[in-house]
């Protein structure tokens, strides 16, 4: 009986001396890891206001940059420890005194100063508007095509002058109108869809390799438009009584008059085809 008390006592003792070692261990930890969140350590700061575009050099030399001491929980994964990695670069933001340097908030002078301007051409702009699957071609077209422009709505009678708004005479009486569907612009060049502007792509070295690239989509296309023909093509998007169209055309289609619609001639029932007749169909195909 003295021997299993003894026992008994001798494993409370150890189940105890294990808890209090556990209990120790558990707590220390919690120590170590609040120390090393106050613990400081040496990353790069705005030591002033720094704003958007400002050289990196010169802010360093004028000391609006330079080494600093925070917490350690208060540095971000990207922060930058020595200013040397970002010389020769630009702020991408208005930084404000005080704020922790981090790798994106730098970025290199061609890329800051250039951007998407770089891609535009000598005296083009790139100008976006929205279109549905539909009018947009079922998002098809992808940066570099040309597409046909085309738009529907009301004309004055026996022009091709659409109606941006709603039109009316001194009277008060609106004028007689006639709907119209005429091309606005031919062969216009696609620069971007969505935020890509595409990229030129290798030839595969072997002809059956699958394609990597996904093309982009979106409903957005940003045409490169001289600045007149921009501004119309804004004119003709604000108009709540204008549909715009798109047309996806070959990269060597050659632009010729084309007549307005004013009627729909159902040529069809001639035997005509969207190619002509019949007979130059069944040559052409």
């Amino acid at each position: 009986m003295s021997s299993r008390r003894t026992l008994i006592l001798i494993g409370a003792l150890v189940a105890g001396l294990l808890a209090a070692f556990m209990t120790s261990k558990y707590v220390g930890g919690i120590e170590d890891r609040a120390q090393g969140d106050v613990q400081l350590t040496s990353v790069v700061i705005a030591r002033g206001g720094i704003g958007r575009g400002s050289n990196a050099d010169e802010a360093i030399a004028a000391g609006a940059i330079d080494v600093g001491e925070r917490r350690q929980v208060d540095v971000p994964a990207d922060a930058i420890l020595r200013p040397a990695e970002i010389k020769g670069m630009l702020a991408q933001i208005d930084l404000q005194p005080g704020t922790i340097i981090t790798a994106s908030m730098f970025s290199n002078d061609t890329v800051a100063q250039n951007g998407a301007t770089a891609a535009i051409a000598e005296g083009m702009t790139f100008q976006t508007i929205s279109f549905d699957e539909v009018r947009g071609v079922a998002q098809l077209p992808q940066p570099g095509d040309y597409v046909n422009i085309t738009l529907s709505g009301q004309c004055t009678p026996g022009t091709t002058d659409f109606v941006i708004g709603a039109a009316s005479e001194e009277g008060g009486a609106a004028p007689a109108m006639e709907s119209c569907t005429a091309s606005l612009f031919q062969k216009a060049r696609i620069a971007a869809v969505g935020r890509s502007l595409g990229s030129a792509v290798a030839a595969p070295t072997d002809p059956a390799a699958p394609e990597t690239t996904v093309p982009p989509t979106s409903n957005m296309i940003t045409f490169e438009l001289p600045p007149a023909a921009a501004q119309v093509l804004v004119a003709a998007s604000s108009s709540a009584n204008i549909q715009i169209w798109l047309s996806l055309v070959r990269k060597d289609y050659v632009p010729e008059p084309i007549e307005a619609t004013r009627v729909i001639p159902a040529a069809g029932v001639l035997g005509v085809t969207p190619y002509g007749t019949a007979t130059d169909s069944n040559e052409n195909g």
